[in-house]
């Protein structure tokens, strides 16, 4: 037991090295771990920061009466630019061996989601997924599988801006809302290798996606210098992440038979994620 710990806090310290902190949640060995007609029930968590791609359109309505000046202007625009997002995801695990060489899970729980060059911070919602592990080689303490994990999510954010009022010095504060719906897709193929007794390696290549749709709005209205100003604002698009293949290496621990715990890294062209599952098998 000792050595396993020691195991465990190696491979923790080196992960923590590795990452500044880093949607996409723990993906676990890419081969299948329980036997047939095996139960297991976890808690998956993960720390996310990857790069993305927006792009989408927008509008702006301004007016402006008054006894001294007067303005209705509007604008329709299009626009691409690059961001990251950093995410909290928190779910249980729920597995079933199918046989002793394919496992499905269902995953459930929440996420959060931030951009890092903008005030947008959504709480935490609902997020859920499944997940499909199979063996298709076994020799000795190697086994090389594949696996597929898909996660859907979404994040509001309320959010408050200045806009400036235009032959005027003064300004206008506008409030708005912020909505993201999305998904993501990874597809993993791999090794796993036993170490030694309850202790083992895993890791490999994957394909990562990750795509969504955005929603913003924006409203300010006040009296301003004896002129009522009104501002409307709306943009939404399109979100997907700015690279698509990666890598990731992990490690799984036996505290007991029955109670595996894992920490991973996964890294892409764009960013990582640190990942750490516990999960107790019946």
């Amino acid at each position: 037991m000792e050595k396993r710990m020691l195991w465990l806090g190696l491979i923790i310290m080196v992960i923590g090295l590795c990452t500044s902190g880093a949607l996409a949640t723990t993906m676990g060995p890419p081969v299948a771990g329980l036997d047939t007609g095996q139960f297991g029930i976890g808690f998956d968590y993960s720390n996310t920061d990857i790069d993305i791609e927006l792009d989408g359109k927008g509008t702006e309505h301004l007016e402006v009466s008054g006894p001294i000046f007067n303005v209705d202007d509007a604008e329709t625009y299009k626009f691409k630019f690059d961001d990251s997002i950093e995410s909290n995801m928190y779910l249980a695990n729920l597995g079933y061996g199918i046989s002793d060489k394919l496992e499905v899970d269902i995953l459930l729980g929440m996420a959060d989601l931030s951009f890092s060059d903008s005030d947008l911070d959504g709480g935490s919602d609902f997020a859920y997924g499944f997940g499909v592990k199979a063996t298709f080689y076994e020799e000795a303490d190697l086994k090389i599988g594949v696996l597929l994990q898909m996660i859907w999510g979404s994040s509001d954010d309320e959010f408050t801006d200045v806009e400036d009022i235009p032959e005027s010095d003064e300004c206008i504060d506008v409030a708005g809302t912020f909505d993201i719906d999305y998904y993501q897709l990874k597809f993993a193929v791999g090794p796993s290798y036993k170490m030694s007794e309850g202790v083992s390696i895993y890791g490999g290549p994957f394909y990562y996606m990750f795509s969504g749709d955005w929603d913003v709005k924006g409203v300010g209205e006040a009296d301003v210098l004896g002129h009522e100003v009104l501002f409307t604002a709306h943009e939404s698009g399109d979100i997907e992440e700015d690279s698509s293949f990666g890598g990731y290496i992990g490690a799984r621990i036996d505290i007991t038979e029955k109670l595996p715990v894992s920490v991973e890294y996964q890294f892409t062209g764009g960013g990582g994620v640190f990942g750490a599952s516990l999960l107790y098998k019946f």
